[in-house]
């Protein structure tokens, strides 16, 4: 591996953006077309990765100046060997571009709304994806694995199977209860039900947004199916504690 420098051609390039476009698009950006031409949109979307993936602010501006050092090719072909300081750069300007963990996970959870489950209790098509996706092997109540499911599509490194359990979740190393709830957040409730808090509406009343639950009253965990994701008013009375994710 060398430096690429503007108007380089070839399978060095070529390389470089085939490595750039699964890094776009693992960051739901639009791929490049891989031409082996190192041109301004190469560079440009370059200087993009190496700020997402945690440059420093000095190798950012070299990109767009034309040089794509070899530390730059190294973490846009494998994330896995950036340093410490450039894993937190990183975490930082995702914060910044896309809103912190919670805001992420509450966006997840908001494009999730309407979705039911298909075919009997615990079914569905996006139902089994959200269990699956932490660790189910088959049809079981998903409340927990709803909120792992926004939470992990959200970014965040740690959620792992324990979510699926309402009173595991609170025992989780990454997971802290919070007194000041903001949107995103876990909430847990006294009926062994988990959902992501959205605001509260007065004194006595929060929104949530929640899966595994019934269009009104508490979870409707009926033989035949029927429930799905909703955004709920719930009376604060029911809430046994706010749990903040750290990661």
């Amino acid at each position: 591996m060398h430096e690429l420098r503007t108007g380089d051609t070839g399978e060095a390039v070529r390389l470089h953006q085939e490595h750039l476009n699964a890094r776009l698009r693992a960051h739901r950006d639009t791929p490049i077309e891989v031409d082996g031409e190192l041109g301004p949109i190469t560079l440009e979307q370059t200087a993009y990765a190496a700020w997402f993936l945690g440059a420093l602010d000095g190798t950012v501006e070299k990109v767009r100046g034309g040089l794509i050092t070899v530390g730059v090719q190294e973490i846009v072909a494998d994330p896995k060997v950036r340093n410490a300081q450039q894993r937190e750069r990183a975490r930082a300007r995702r914060d910044v571009h896309f809103g912190n963990l919670r805001e992420r996970a509450y966006k997840v959870a908001e494009g999730l709304v309407g979705v039911m489950e298909i075919g009997g209790n615990n079914a569905g098509p996006m139902v089994s994806k959200i269990i699956v996706a932490n660790g189910g092997a088959g049809p079981e109540p998903w409340c927990g694995d709803f909120v792992a499911y926004c939470y992990r599509n959200a970014g965040s490194q740690g959620v792992d199977r324990v979510w699926a359990s309402v009173r595991q979740l609170g025992l989780d190393p990454d997971v802290h209860q919070t007194p000041d709830p903001e949107r995103g957040d876990l909430v847990r409730f006294s009926f062994d039900h988990v959902g992501l808090f959205v605001r509260r509406v007065d004194a006595n009343t929060i929104e949530t947004i929640e899966g595994n639950t019934g269009a009104s009253g508490a979870v409707s965990d009926s033989r035949r199916g029927g429930d799905g994701v909703y955004r709920k008013h719930r009376a604060a009375s029911l809430v046994t504690d706010y749990l903040r994710v750290e990661r």
